[in-house]
C-alpha cells in the first residue's frame, strides 16, 4: 500500500512537473522567434548599437581607477569631494548596460530561444542597475547641493540645484516607464495577439537648409585650431569631417543656428578620447583680468605663466554637462556618414528597380559627394529614406545592415566608450595639473555638474533606455556670457598672430596639466 502511495506521489510530480515545462516553451514557436528577432534588430531595449561593448568595459575600468585616484589625492583638502565624486557614476549601469549589448549581438547571430532569454535577462538588470544607481546619484545631489536655489553659471547659461532634482525625477519616471515597456515587450513575445509597443518611431526627413550660410570665422578658426591647438593636444588618430548641425541647447545658444564642430579623435596616457570645438565662434579666459579683479589662483597661476589669453571650447563638459549631447550626436552622425559611403555602392545593387535605384543614387550624392563636412540634415535623410525603402531591398543580410544603421541614428549613442574616455582624459590633465601647482580641489557641486553629463552616463536621451531628452540647462535660463570670458576678437585687437600661436599652445598644455 505505502510503496503504491509512493509511485502515485511520483507520478502526480512528475506530471506537474511536465505541465509547467510545457506552459514554458509552448509559446517558443517559430513565429514567436521571428518576432523577437525583429523586434531586437529593429526596436530593442537598452540598445548602444555602434557602441563596441568591450571597448566600453575598458573605458569604466579607466574611469574608476582614475576617480580613486581623485579621492585619495583630495581626501585631505576637499574630503566631501574624495568621498563621494567616486561614487556619483552608473558604474553599475554601465557595465550592465555593456553586457545586454553583447547579449544582444550573440542574439542577432545566433537567434535561439536560450540566447534570447539570456538577453531579456539582461536588459531587465541592466535597468535595475540605471534605477539603483540613479537613486544613489540623487542621494548624494542632495547632500551636495546646499540650497534649492543655488545658481550654477555656465557658458552664457544658468542652472539652479532645484532644477537639477527636477531633471534627476524625470530620469527616474523614465525608466519607471522603461521597466513597463519590458514587461509588455515579454507579453508581445509571447503571444501573437498582443500588440508590440513601438519604442523607436520611423525617422522623419527634415527639410534641406538652403541658403543658410555658416558663420564667416569657421574657416578663419579651423585653421587655427588645427596650427596651434590640436597638435598639443595629443596623438592624432584620425582626420575628421567639421559637422554642420542644428543647435538646440540652451547652453550653447549664444554660437547662433547651425552649430559648426570640429571634432577632434586623439590618444593620450595611451587612451583614445574624442574632443569637440564650436567653430561658430572662439572664446578665451581674459586671465589677467580674472587675476586682477576676481583674485582667482587658477588665473594668477596662468598669467604668472606668461598665459594673458586662454582658449575655452565652448562645447566642453566644464562649460555646461548638456554638451555631452552634441559629443554624442557629432560622432553618431560621424559614423552613420561613415557607413553610408563605405556601403551604398553594394546596397544599391540589391535595389532591383531601375527607377527606385535611380532615386536612391540621387538621395545619395549628398552624402557620396561630401568628404570635409558632414551635413545632420543629409544624414537624416539619406537614413530614413533608406527605412523606407528596407522592403525593396531583397537580400535580408543587407536589410539588417541598413536596421543596424537606423538604430545606430535613433539611439545616438556611438562611440559612447569614447567620450568616457574624454571624462577620463580630462581628469587625469588635472591631476597633472595639480602636481604643477595649476589646479587646486575642485568644491562637490562644481564636481557633480561637470564631471557627470546627464546625456553621457545616464544616456538621457536614447529612446531605448529612457526615451527622453533631459537637458539640465532649459529654455528659460539664458544668462549673459560668464564674466572673463572674451571672444577671439578682443584677443586679436591686442595681440599679434605669432602671439596668439604663442598664448593657444601655452594655454593648452596648460590646460593638459603638461610643464610649459
Amino acid at each position: 500500500m505505502k510503496k503504491n502511495a509512493a509511485s502515485l506521489l511520483i507520478i502526480a510530480v512528475a506530471v506537474v512537473i511536465a505541465f509547467f515545462a510545457t506552459a514554458r516553451t509552448a509559446w517558443q514557436t517559430p513565429e514567436a522567434l521571428t518576432r523577437a528577432v525583429a523586434l531586437t534588430h529593429a526596436d530593442p531595449l537598452m540598445a548602444i548599437e555602434g557602441t563596441d561593448p568591450e571597448a566600453l568595459r575598458e573605458s569604466l575600468g579607466w574611469l574608476q581607477e582614475t576617480m580613486a585616484i581623485v579621492a585619495t589625492r583630495y581626501a585631505a583638502s576637499e574630503p566631501q569631494s574624495a568621498r563621494l565624486l567616486p561614487h556619483i557614476f552608473p558604474f553599475d549601469f554601465l557595465f550592465a548596460l555593456a553586457e545586454t549589448e553583447e547579449y544582444r549581438q550573440i542574439f542577432l547571430g545566433e537567434p535561439t530561444w536560450q540566447r534570447y532569454g539570456e538577453y531579456e535577462r539582461a536588459v531587465a538588470r541592466a535597468i535595475r542597475m540605471y534605477a539603483m544607481d540613479l537613486r544613489r546619484s540623487t542621494r548624494i545631489a542632495h547632500q551636495i547641493f546646499a540650497s534649492p536655489e543655488a545658481r550654477y553659471h555656465f557658458f552664457g547659461a544658468s542652472i539652479t540645484a532645484e532644477a537639477v532634482f527636477q531633471k534627476l525625477d524625470e530620469l527616474k519616471r523614465g525608466i519607471e516607464t522603461t521597466r513597463d515597456a519590458l514587461t509588455k515587450r515579454r507579453a508581445c513575445v509571447r503571444s501573437p495577439t498582443t500588440l508590440c509597443p513601438t519604442i523607436l518611431p520611423p525617422l522623419r526627413e527634415e527639410s534641406p537648409e538652403k541658403g543658410v550660410a555658416l558663420p564667416e570665422a569657421t574657416k578663419e578658426n579651423r585653421a587655427l585650431l588645427e596650427r596651434d591647438v590640436l597638435p598639443e593636444s595629443g596623438i592624432a588618430l584620425e582626420q575628421l569631417s567639421t559637422v554642420v548641425l542644428r543647435n538646440d541647447l540652451a547652453c550653447l545658444a549664444l554660437l547662433g543656428d547651425p552649430l559648426v564642430i570640429l571634432p577632434e579623435l586623439h590618444e593620450r596616457d595611451g587612451i583614445p578620447g574624442s574632443y569637440i570645438h564650436p567653430l561658430n565662434e572662439l572664446y578665451f579666459w581674459d586671465a589677467e583680468a580674472a587675476a586682477a579683479q576676481a583674485r582667482i589662483p587658477y588665473f594668477e597661476v596662468m598669467v604668472a605663466k606668461g598665459i594673458a589669453f586662454s582658449y575655452q571650447p565652448s562645447a566642453s563638459f566644464y562649460f555646461c554637462p548638456d554638451n555631452a549631447r552634441v559629443y554624442l550626436h557629432v560622432f553618431t552622425l560621424l559614423k552613420a556618414h561613415e557607413t553610408l559611403a563605405a556601403s551604398w555602392s553594394r546596397w544599391r545593387e540589391e535595389i532591383l528597380d531601375e527607377r527606385t535605384r535611380a532615386e536612391a543614387d540621387r538621395r545619395m550624392q549628398p552624402i557620396l559627394t561630401s568628404h570635409h563636412e558632414v551635413s545632420e540634415t543629409d544624414v537624416v535623410n539619406a537614413v530614413a529614406y533608406l527605412e523606407s525603402l528596407t522592403p525593396a531591398i531583397k537580400d535580408s543580410a543587407v536589410q539588417h545592415e541598413i536596421q543596424k544603421l537606423l538604430l545606430m541614428l535613433k539611439t545616438n549613442s556611438a562611440d559612447l566608450h569614447l567620450h568616457i574616455n574624454a571624462v577620463v582624459l580630462q581628469s587625469n590633465n588635472y591631476l597633472r595639473g595639480s602636481e604643477l601647482g595649476y589646479f587646486r580641489a575642485f568644491s562637490p557641486d562644481y564636481a557633480y555638474l561637470a564631471r557627470l553629463p546627464f546625456p553621457l552616463f545616464f544616456l538621457s536621451e536614447n529612446p531605448t533606455i529612457v526615451g527622453m531628452q533631459v537637458d539640465m540647462v532649459g529654455e528659460g535660463d539664458h544668462s549673459s556670457l560668464m564674466p572673463h570670458l572674451v571672444p577671439y576678437a578682443r584677443v586679436k585687437a591686442a595681440h599679434s598672430d605669432s602671439e596668439i600661436g604663442i598664448l593657444l599652445r601655452r594655454s593648452t598644455r596648460y590646460e593638459l596639466g603638461l610643464p610649459i
